[in-house]
């Protein structure tokens, strides 16, 4: 049996790095949509641990059957929101960059006098969060109820 524990100066010990190491490299060409779909369903995961897990999952877990859900009114509802949000933030930015363009006591005096107009956008961009959440809601409902067989 190897030794799990490596001698150092006097009394002191530190374990051997015993763990298997990935060094096998696995390549896979996909075309756009494939790989879209890929980083779709990863979500905030890195491609290796997502394929990773996948690959563990599909070893211990019972075959299970897959229901996807297209719904054109709920994708249109969230299309829009998303295009309402990048016009958000090119609003910010380019009010952003012309108060950086100006002095300090410039800025001041522009950032009193459109006070409510920021109020106004800020209260705007959340409602448009809450909107975005809400649709994101009704789809997980929708696809929960499908999934159940209409018993949720």
């Amino acid at each position: 049996m190897a030794e799990t524990y490596e001698k150092r100066s006097g009394k002191a010990t530190r374990q051997k790095y015993v763990k298997d190491r990935r060094d096998k490299v696995v390549q896979v060409r996909m075309n756009d949509a494939e790989l879209s779909l890929l980083d779709e369903r990863r979500g905030t995961c890195s491609r290796s641990n997502f394929l990773r897990g996948e690959l563990y999952a599909s070893r211990y877990a019972p075959p299970s059957r897959e229901v996807v859900l297209d719904v054109p009114a709920l994708d249109r509802v969230r299309v829009e929101l998303n295009r309402i949000g990048v016009n958000m933030n090119q609003i910010a930015r380019a009010r952003n960059r012309r108060l950086s363009g100006m002095g300090v006591l410039d800025a001041v005096r522009e950032e009193m006098r459109t006070k409510d107009e920021a109020e106004a956008f800020r209260e705007f961009r959340d409602s448009v969060d809450k909107l975005r959440a809400q649709v994101e809601g009704l789809r997980a409902d929708l696809q929960a109820y499908v999934e159940t067989g209409g018993d949720v």
